[in-house]
C-alpha cells in the first residue's frame, strides 16, 4: 500500500511547489497529494488512509478529529519544538530538500536523502583503517576554547606517542608555531591536493615538527574554508591519515561547517567544549536536532559535552610548552587516563 503524504496549505503555489519536488526524488517514501480547502480534505480523509498530514494551520490541528496516522505543523517560526503526543514541528519557509530531511528524520527512515545508501569505498577504508586515533574538538558555541584544548590534548598524546594537531580555525595563534616561513599553510596543501599530490611526501613539506605534537598550518584566510566542499574535505582527511604516520591525530574544527560533516563523522571521538549554563544546554540540544535532521544523527550521537576549565594567562596567545602545566592539563589527564569528567 501507498503511504499518503497530505500538504494542507493556503498558500497553493507553496504546496504545489513543495509537492512537486518530493514526488521527484526517488528516495522520498511518501506520495504526495496537496490540498487548499480544509473541508476538502475532511471529506478525502473519511474515506483513504493518510500516513502523514503537513498543515500550516495550527487552529485546524487542534480543533479537529484526525484519523492522519501522524501530525505535523508547519510552522511560521524557525525555531519549532516537538508538539505533545503524535505531532511535530518543522519550520514552512525553508528549502524543499530541507523539509524532506526533517521529514525522514522525524519519522525515523533512516535513509540520507540523495545519498542511495552510500557503501564505503577503498578511499574509506583507508582512512578509518589501523591503530590512530583520531579527535575531533567542535563547538557551535563561540568562545568555548575548542583550539586551546583541542591543543593540550594534542600535547598530551604527544607525550604517549607520534601525536599532530591540525587546526580549521584561521583566527587560533599559537606561540612559536605560527611563522608561515618554516611550513606553508592549509590553503597551500588543500591546492596540491587538489593537482593531485598526495601522501607522506607532501604531508612532510607542511607539517611543522616541534618537540611535542607536530602541527599543521591552518588556512592562509578566514575565508578559505567557505571554498571547501566534502570530497576536497575527504582528501585532506585521507592525506593525514592514510600513510599512519601518527597515533594520535587532534582537529580543531572550531565551529563546524557543512563541508567537513563527513570529516568529523570518521573520528572516533567528537569533543564539545562549553560553559555551564542553559544557554549552552539549549544551543547543543539545537545543534543536536539539527544534525539529525539532516542526515546526520550518528554525529548527534556520539557528542561529548566538555566543560574546560579557564587556566588565567592562556587567553589570546597559547603557549603549547607551558599548556599543560595548570588546570586544564589536570582536567585533560584526569579525562583521558582515569575517564573521569567532572
Amino acid at each position: 500500500m501507498e503511504r499518503i503524504m497530505v500538504i494542507l496549505s493556503e498558500e497553493p503555489d507553496y504546496a504545489r511547489e513543495l509537492a512537486a519536488y518530493l514526488s521527484s526524488r526517488e528516495d522520498f517514501i511518501y506520495k504526495p497529494i496537496v490540498f487548499t480547502d480544509p473541508e476538502a480534505f475532511l471529506r478525502y480523509e473519511k474515506d483513504n488512509h493518510v500516513d502523514l498530514l503537513l498543515c500550516d494551520d495550527e487552529e485546524f490541528l487542534s480543533g479537529n478529529k484526525l484519523n492522519a496516522k501522524q501530525l505535523c505543523l508547519l510552522s511560521e517560526y524557525s525555531k519549532v519544538s516537538e508538539f505533545d503526543g503524535n505531532r511535530k514541528a518543522i519550520f514552512k519557509y525553508q528549502s524543499s530538500e530541507a523539509i524532506m530531511k526533517e521529514i525522514m528524520s522525524c519519522y525515523g527512515i533512516s535513509l540520507r536523502p540523495g545519498a542511495k545508501s552510500r557503501q564505503p569505498d577503498e578511499t574509506d577504508s583507508k582512512i578509518v583503517a589501523g591503530g590512530t586515533r583520531l579527535i575531533c574538538v567542535c563547538s557551535p558555541i563561540g568562545g568555548s576554547r575548542c583550539s586551546t584544548y583541542a591543543l593540550g590534548l594534542a600535547e598530551f598524546f604527544a607525550k604517549k606517542g607520534e601525536a599532530l594537531f591540525l587546526s580549521l580555525d584561521p583566527f587560533f595563534k599559537v606561540e612559536g608555531i605560527t611563522e608561515r616561513e618554516e611550513a606553508g599553510s592549509l590553503t597551500e596543501l588543500m591546492y596540491c591536493l587538489e593537482t593531485g599530490r598526495e601522501g607522506r611526501e607532501l604531508l612532510s613539506e607542511y607539517v611543522r615538527r616541534r618537540g611535542g605534537a607536530d602541527c599543521l598550518p591552518g588556512f592562509s584566510n578566514w575565508l578559505d574554508p567557505q571554498d571547501i566542499n566534502e570530497e576536497q574535505a575527504l582528501k585532506l582527511m585521507k592525506c593525514i591519515r592514510s600513510e599512519e604516520l601518527y597515533r594520535y591525530i587532534v582537529i580543531d574544527m572550531g565551529r563546524p561547517f557543512g563541508a567537513f560533516l563527513e570529516f568529523i563523522a570518521l573520528c572516533g571521538d567528537i569533543y564539545v567544549p562549553r560553559h555551564k549554563g542553559k544557554h549552552d544546554d539549549d544551543v547543543i540540544a539545537e545543534w543536536k536536532r539539527q544534525l539529525t535532521c539532516t542526515g546526520y544523527g550518528d554525529i548527534a550521537g556520539r557528542l561529548k559535552e566538555r566543560t574546560i576549565p579557564n587556566d588565567k594567562g592562556l587567553e589570546g596567545g597559547v603557549s603549547a610548552d607551558r599548556l599543560l602545566d595548570g588546570s586544564l592539563g589536570g582536567y585533560i589527564r584526569e579525562t583521558e587516563d582515569f575517564g573521569h569528567i567532572g
